[in-house]
C-alpha cells in the first residue's frame, strides 16, 4: 500500500533528526580524519537527495542537507540550499541562522550579519543567533565593541548557562580593560562548563593583566589538567611563574614544553630569560643560541643573547650579536645603546663614543646614551692625559 505525502513527512522528521551520518561524520573530524568525515557528509547529503526528489517542497530538507553541505566545507552548495529552504518557508529562523554561518567563514560580515538579523526577527528567542551576529559584528570590523556586547549580552539574557557568550564577552571587557567584570564572566562560564579549559585559561590571563599571579597559576594549573597535551598552557604558566619570581618552576614548565615540543622556540627564549634573571648566564647563552638555530630571522634572540653575554663579561661576543641586530635595524636607537654600552665595558671608548653619538643623532631625548656618552668622553679624555 502507498503512502501519503503526510506519512513521507513524518517519516522524514524522524530521518533528518536521526543523524547518524553527521554524527559520524563529527566523531571522525574531532579525530582528524577528514576523508572519512567527508564520506559520511556526502551520505548524509545523498539521503537528503532522495528525500528531495520525494517531497521537494520541505524546507528543512534543503536546510539540513545545507548543514551537510557546509560541514564538507562546500560552501556555495551550501548557501544555495538555506536559500532554497528559505524560498519555501522565509520565516525560517535556522536556515538564515546557517547560511549567516557559512557567510561568515567566507568572510562576508554584511551578510551574515542581515541574516542573523533576519534570525532573531523570525525568532525573538534565538540565543545561538545573537551570539554569532555578535561575533559578526567583532569580526567585521576588531571595533564595533558595542554592539558585539550588546548581542552576548541578549544571547545571556535567554540563555543564562550560555558559556561560550559569557567567555567571549569577557574577552571583549578585557579589550575595554574591564578586568573584574571579565573574570566574573568566565567564572559564570567556568560554573556553567566547569570541564571547558579555554575558561580557565582566559580566567588566568586577565588575572596576569591584573598582576595576580598566584590565581592565575591556579587556573594554568586547572587547564593543565583539563588538557594536559597542549603544550601552550604549560608555557603560560611559566611565564606567570616568571613574572612571580619564581624562577625554578618556571623553568621547570619551559622545560617540559622543551621535553614535550623540542622546535618549540619561543620555550627557549623564555627559558633563557628565568635563568638570566636567575643570574645563570651560561644556561641562558645556550637556550638563546638553541632558539637562534631554531628561528633564525628573531632578532630579539640575538638581542638578549648580547645582553647574557655582557652579563657575563663576554662583550665581543656581545658586540657580535648587537651588530648582527644593527645590520638589519640600521635606524634603531635602542640597539646602538647596547652596542655602545658593550663597548664602553670593554674599554674600547672610542668605539662606544661612536655608538652613543649615533643613538643621539637617532633621537635627541635619548638620555642612556647621552649619559654613556658623557661618562666614555670623561674617561677617554682621562686616559689620553693621563688623569
Amino acid at each position: 500500500m502507498g503512502s501519503s505525502k503526510g506519512d513521507t513527512v513524518e517519516n522524514l522528521e524522524l530521518s533528518i533528526f536521526d543523524g547518524r551520518h553527521f554524527i559520524q561524520g563529527d566523531s571522525f573530524t574531532d579525530k582528524g580524519d577528514y576523508d572519512l568525515a567527508i564520506a559520511e557528509y556526502t551520505q548524509a547529503i545523498d539521503s537528503y537527495l532522495q528525500v528531495i526528489n520525494t517531497v521537494p517542497d520541505y524546507p528543512l530538507v534543503y536546510n539540513n542537507r545545507g548543514i551537510a553541505y557546509s560541514l564538507k566545507c562546500d560552501y556555495d552548495q551550501a548557501i544555495a540550499d538555506f536559500t532554497k529552504a528559505i524560498s519555501i518557508n522565509p520565516n525560517l529562523a535556522s536556515a538564515y541562522h546557517y547560511r549567516g554561518l557559512v557567510y561568515c567563514i567566507k568572510g562576508d560580515y554584511n551578510r551574515a550579519i542581515a541574516d542573523y538579523t533576519q534570525a532573531v526577527n523570525s525568532d525573538p528567542n534565538y540565543a545561538s543567533a545573537y551570539y554569532d551576529r555578535a561575533n559578526a559584528y567583532y569580526d567585521k570590523e576588531k571595533t564595533d565593541y558595542a554592539s558585539a556586547m550588546a548581542d552576548y549580552t541578549k544571547a545571556i539574557s535567554i540563555d543564562p548557562n550560555y558559556a561560550r557568550a559569557y567567555c567571549d564577552r569577557g574577552s571583549l571587557y578585557i579589550l575595554n580593560e574591564e578586568y573584574d567584570r571579565a573574570i566574573a564572566d568566565f567564572t559564570k562560564a567556568i560554573n556553567s562548563d566547569p570541564k571547558n579549559a579555554d575558561y580557565y585559561f582566559w580566567r588566568g590571563n586577565t588575572y596576569v593583566e591584573k598582576n595576580d599571579f598566584d590565581r592565575a597559576i591556579a587556573d594554568y594549573t586547572q587547564v593543565i589538567r583539563l588538557a594536559p597535551n597542549y603544550v601552550g598552557y604549560y608555557h603560560d604558566r611559566g611565564k606567570a611563574y616568571l613574572k612571580k619570581g619564581d624562577y625554578k618552576s618556571a623553568i621547570a614548565d619551559f622545560t617540559k614544553v622543551i621535553t614535550m615540543q623540542p622546535t618549540f622556540y619561543f620555550a627557549y627564549s623564555s627559558r633563557a630569560r628565568a635563568y638570566c634573571l636567575n643570574s645563570d648566564y651560561e644556561q641562558a647563552i645556550a637556550d638563546y643560541t638553541m632558539a637562534i638555530g631554531i628561528e633564525s630571522n628573531d632578532t630579539s634572540f640575538y638581542t638578549e643573547r648580547g645582553k647574557a653575554y655582557c652579563k657575563k663579561g663576554d662583550y665581543d661576543s656581545a658586540i657580535a650579536d648587537f651588530t648582527q641586530v644593527i645590520s638589519i635595524y640600521p635606524n634603531e636607537e635602542r640597539f646602538y645603546n647596547y652596542r655602545g654600552a658593550a663597548y664602553e665595558a670593554k674599554g674600547a671608548y672610542k668605539q662606544a663614543i661612536a655608538d652613543y653619538t649615533k643613538a643621539i643623532k637617532l633621537n635627541q631625548n635619548n638620555t642612556e646614551a647621552k649619559e654613556g656618552l658623557k661618562r666614555s668622553r670623561k674617561i677617554r679624555l682621562g686616559k689620553i692625559y693621563g688623569n
